[in-house]
């Protein structure tokens, strides 16, 4: 079994206590069967969870206004304004609120940039269904210790461990990097 595998397993596993942190999750994405489809990979290891879509950038902004999202899964490409500058307007507005950028093109033409932007991750659409419940469960999972931390000096241990666990996790996979810089505390 995979490093990825292994996580996934744990997610299964974990999910009911990890979820109690997530409840409302957006997916923005121009295609009806992505946004399906990455509801129920979601479903499967999180349960009880509501879920707004939002097909371009005009409905994106719609929907952050009346729903309180715990996570974002965007798509780079989509009509109106692309999910880069979109997501420098969600971290002006939102700065904690995690976002999961996901997208077909190449990391080494969007990866950068998505970071730079602020996005606590990028996953290749190839590798979806391996990877986001994973990055998701350890967005999670590091917000909750953080959270729980007694002091300052302890929350930034915490941050400065679960950013290593995270880069070793997915740096190491060679197929993702999930940089959170709600983890780094801007």
């Amino acid at each position: 079994m995979g490093k990825l595998s292994k996580v996934a397993a744990v997610c299964r596993v974990r999910s009911m206590s990890a979820s109690s942190n997530l409840k409302n999750v957006l997916i923005v994405d121009d295609h009806d069967v992505v946004r399906a489809g990455l509801r129920r990979i979601i479903s499967r290891e999180f349960e009880g969870l509501a879920f707004e879509e939002a097909g371009d950038s005009e409905e994106l902004f719609d929907r952050l206004k009346d729903f309180p999202a715990d996570i974002v899964i965007s798509d780079i490409k989509m009509p109106g304004r692309n999910g880069i500058d979109c997501l420098k307007d969600i971290k002006g507005d939102h700065p904690d609120l995690p976002v999961i950028v996901l997208t077909a093109f190449p990391e080494s033409e969007y990866g950068a940039r998505s970071m730079e932007a602020g996005a606590s991750g990028f996953i290749n659409k190839e590798n979806v269904k391996r990877e986001l419940p994973a990055a998701i469960l350890l967005l999670v999972l590091c917000a909750r210790a953080i959270a729980a931390a007694s002091g300052d000096l302890v929350a930034e241990r915490i941050r400065a461990e679960c950013g290593r666990l995270l880069e070793k996790f997915l740096y190491a996979s060679g197929r993702a990097r999930l940089v959170s810089k709600f983890l780094e505390g801007s």
